[in-house]
C-alpha cells in the first residue's frame, strides 16, 4: 500500500537537465529510470540511479536516503515562509482588486452619465441643426417673396425741380444741397455781380411740391442783371447807388467822377477834386495827390463840410499836436510820414519842395487848441509870387504878412523880421517899441512852434495869449490852397 505515496513523491523530482525520470511499476514492482535522478535540498544535491525489483526495496532505498537528507525543517519552514508571503501578497493583490472594482464602477458611472449627456448634447444639436435649416428655408422663401414684389413694383423717385441756370454778371446761391436736380424745400436766392442789379425784385425762389411733381416758386428762375449807373459798385435799381467804383464818390444815392480817389487818378491838389465834384467829402481815406517830380501820394483833403466858411479844398501839408512836436521838427525824414502820423495823431510835416510843388495861392496857418486863431498868407506857388514857404526860414515879406480872410483884402499890417522865427508868422512893432503878435513854425534854437496872440478880442484865445509846441494842447495845421 505504499507504492502510490512514492509515485507521489518521485513526481515531485526532476531530473538535473530538466527532464522528469520514467516510473514504470506492476502489482509486485516499481522502476524509476532516469539519466541523472537529483533531489535538491538547501544545503546539498543528492544524486542516485535507483533500480528496484520490488516495492519493498524501493520504499526502504527510499527512506534510507529522506532519512540522510540534513535540513528538511529548515526546508519546510522556508517554503511556509514563502507561502505565507505568497499568500500576503495574494491578500494586497485581492485588496486592489476590490479597489480596482470600486474604483471602475465609479468610472462606469460617470461615464454612463457622459453617454447620457452626451446623447442629450446630440440631440439638442439635432434640434437646432433643424431649426436653422426652417429659418434658412423660411429666409430664402422670404428673398424670393422680396424680389417678386420688388419686380412687380414700379420704382419711386422723389420730386424734383431742375437746377436754375445763372445769367451773365449773376448767380444762384442755394441753401442746400443740391446737384443737377434741387430737392424740395431748398431755397435759392439771386444775386448780381459788382455793378449791377438784378431786374426784378423778386431774388428769392423755393422748389415745392405740385402735385406729384415739384416746381420753382416764383419766379421761377433768376431774373436777369442789368448795369448800374456809371462808376456804380452796386445798386438795388437803376436809380439809387448803394456804393461807388474806386473812381467815384456817392452823392445823395448817385456816383460822381471824382478824381484822387485812387492812384492812378491822382489830382493836382485837393481843389482841383472839390471843383471836379463840388459835393465831395473830407473822407478819413484820404485823396491821392500828384507831387511834380515826385510820386503821387495821399493827403488830406478838407472840403467844403468841413470849411463852409471859405469853400474848402484845402490840403493838410503839416499838423503840429502840443506836447508831441517831434516829427514836426524832423520834417518829412524816415519814420515821420504825414500818412502814417495821422492815425496815431502825432505831429508831421511835408517837406519844403513838396509843398511848395502843389499849385496853391494860399497859406492857412491855424491854431485850434490852446490858442484859436487863423491867418491866411497869399502865395503864388506856379508864379513864385507871395509867401514861399520855408520850414526853416525866417518868416519875412509876405509869409511875415498875415491877413485875417482867404479873399486877401486889404493892407497887410507887414511885421518886421525877427531872426530864427521861421515859417510864417507876425511881427509887429508898436509905438513903444514891443513886438506883440507872433505865429511861428519854428522858434529860436530849432524848437517846435510857438504861438502868440496878444490881442484875444475875436480871436477866441481863451484867455491865454501864447503857448510852445512841447505845451499839450497847443495844436496847430498848417494847410494850402
Amino acid at each position: 500500500m505504499q507504492q502510490p505515496l512514492l509515485l507521489l513523491m518521485l513526481s515531485g523530482i526532476a531530473t538535473s537537465n530538466g527532464a522528469a525520470p520514467t516510473i514504470e511499476s506492476d502489482s509486485t514492482s516499481v522502476v524509476i529510470t532516469a539519466d541523472d535522478l537529483s533531489v535538491v535540498t538547501p544545503d546539498k544535491t543528492w544524486s542516485f540511479v535507483a533500480m528496484a525489483t520490488s516495492a519493498a526495496d524501493l520504499a526502504k532505498a527510499t527512506q534510507d536516503t529522506l532519512d540522510g537528507m540534513p535540513g528538511m525543517d529548515d526546508f519546510t519552514k522556508v517554503v511556509d515562509d514563502k507561502v505565507e508571503t505568497v499568500n500576503v501578497e495574494i491578500g494586497a493583490i485581492a485588496d486592489d482588486l476590490t479597489k480596482l472594482s470600486s474604483n471602475t464602477a465609479e468610472f462606469e458611472g460617470m461615464f454612463e452619465a457622459m453617454s447620457a449627456k452626451q446623447e442629450k448634447d446630440a440631440a439638442t444639436i439635432a434640434d437646432l441643426l433643424k431649426a436653422n435649416k426652417l429659418l434658412t428655408d423660411g429666409l430664402t422663401a422670404l428673398q424670393k417673396e422680396f424680389k417678386e414684389l420688388a419686380e412687380a413694383t414700379p420704382s419711386f423717385t422723389p420730386a424734383q425741380c431742375d437746377a436754375l441756370v445763372e445769367p451773365d454778371n449773376g448767380a444762384v446761391e442755394y441753401v442746400g444741397e443740391h446737384g443737377d436736380k434741387v430737392p424740395v424745400s431748398v431755397t435759392v436766392t439771386f444775386t448780381c455781380s459788382d455793378g449791377f442789379f438784378p431786374i426784378k425784385n423778386d431774388t428769392e425762389a423755393t422748389c415745392q411740391h405740385d402735385g406729384d411733381a415739384a416746381k420753382w416758386s416764383a419766379p421761377g428762375k433768376h431774373p436777369g442783371c442789368m448795369a448800374c449807373s456809371v462808376d456804380c459798385a452796386m445798386c438795388a435799381d437803376a436809380s439809387v447807388c448803394d456804393r461807388c467804383a474806386a473812381n467815384a464818390l456817392l452823392v445823395d444815392g448817385k456816383c460822381v467822377d471824382t478824381p484822387g480817389l485812387t492812384k492812378e487818378t491822382a489830382a493836382s491838389s485837393c481843389l482841383e477834386i472839390l471843383k471836379a465834384n463840388p459835393d465831395a467829402k473830407s473822407i478819413g481815406a484820404g485823396y491821392w495827390i500828384k507831387v511834380p517830380r515826385m510820386e503821387s501820394r495821399k493827403m488830406f483833403c478838407f472840403m467844403a463840410d468841413w470849411d463852409s466858411e471859405y469853400g474848402g479844398g484845402w490840403t493838410m501839408v503839416g499838423r503840429g499836436v502840443g506836447g508831441n512836436p517831434d516829427c514836426w521838427l524832423q520834417a518829412g525824414e524816415e519814420g515821420c510820414n504825414a500818412w502814417s502820423m495821422w492815425d496815431t495823431r502825432k505831429s508831421f510835416m511835408y517837406k519844403d519842395n513838396t509843398i511848395n510843388g502843389i499849385p496853391h495861392t494860399a497859406i492857412w496857418y491855424q491854431g485850434y487848441g490852446t490858442i484859436k486863431a487863423s491867418f491866411y498868407y497869399e502865395s503864388n506857388s506856379e508864379t513864385g509870387e507871395g509867401c514861399q514857404y520855408g520850414h526853416a526860414t525866417a518868416a519875412s515879406n509876405a509869409c511875415n504878412c498875415p491877413h485875417d480872410t482867404p479873399d486877401f483884402e486889404g493892407d497887410c499890417p507887414q511885421g518886421m523880421l525877427y531872426e530864427g522865427h521861421n515859417g510864417v508868422g507876425h511881427w509887429s512893432e508898436q509905438e513903444n517899441g514891443e513886438d506883440v503878435d507872433g505865429f511861428l513854425h519854428s522858434s529860436i534854437a530849432r524848437g517846435p512852434w510857438y504861438m502868440r496872440n496878444q490881442d484875444c478880442e475875436g480871436r477866441g484865445c481863451g484867455g491865454r495869449n501864447n503857448c510852445v509846441g512841447r505845451s499839450v494842447g497847443c495844436n496847430v495845421g498848417l494847410y494850402i490852397r
